[in-house]
């Protein structure tokens, strides 16, 4: 991938991840990288053909990550609090998780953009549920935890984000702790 479109998608997650959809323009992420507008537009089009490549960008590295962090531990208590970790730690950054954001402005993105979305959300829920089911737990439905599991890592975000707390955070790690 060219270095100077690489630049403009990681610069553009960052300001999508704290302002949302409408929180930039191609003109502020020009600025931002030190280039025209127009070569902005060089390598995106609009906005949804920007926000489609960095979900496919995010989705490649989150995968990359999953199987790391899989292949680190047999314990799946160990892989979901490495998982809160790493939602919480975008919090931390002030940031918020580029799928989430997205989803929440869905109505500004085209179809494309959207179904690559429910891609990722999927390959998340996939993993999530291989990994339940190779790490086990009887308690709760493999499908069932993998879907309160993510909401509550999405929703963890909002409602901390808001409050400035990690209260719903530390619930989520609590109740992991908890499975047997």
């Amino acid at each position: 991938m060219n270095l100077k479109k690489k630049e403009i998608m990681q610069t553009a997650c960052y300001a999508l991840q704290k302002g949302g959809v409408n929180g930039f323009s191609f003109r502020d992420l020009a600025e931002s990288v030190g280039i025209k507008s127009s070569s902005v537009h060089y390598h995106f089009r609009n906005k949804n053909e920007l926000f489609k490549a960095i979900i496919i960008d995010f989705r490649e590295s989150l995968s990359e990550r999953l199987v790391k962090l899989s292949e680190e531990s047999d314990s799946l208590q160990e892989v979901l609090l490495a998982l809160i970790d790493i939602f919480e730690g975008v919090l931390d950054e002030g940031k918020f998780c580029v799928c989430g954001m997205l989803a929440a402005d869905m109505m500004h993105l085209d179809k494309e953009v959207t179904e690559e979305l429910k891609a990722t959300f999927r390959a998340l829920e996939n993993w999530l549920q291989d990994t339940i089911e190779r790490l086990g737990t009887k308690d709760i439905p493999i499908d069932s935890l993998a879907l309160i599991f993510i909401s509550s890592l999405e929703g963890a975000m909002l409602v901390d984000r808001i409050s400035g707390e990690k209260n719903y955070f530390s619930a989520i790690r609590a109740m992991v702790k908890s499975l047997t």
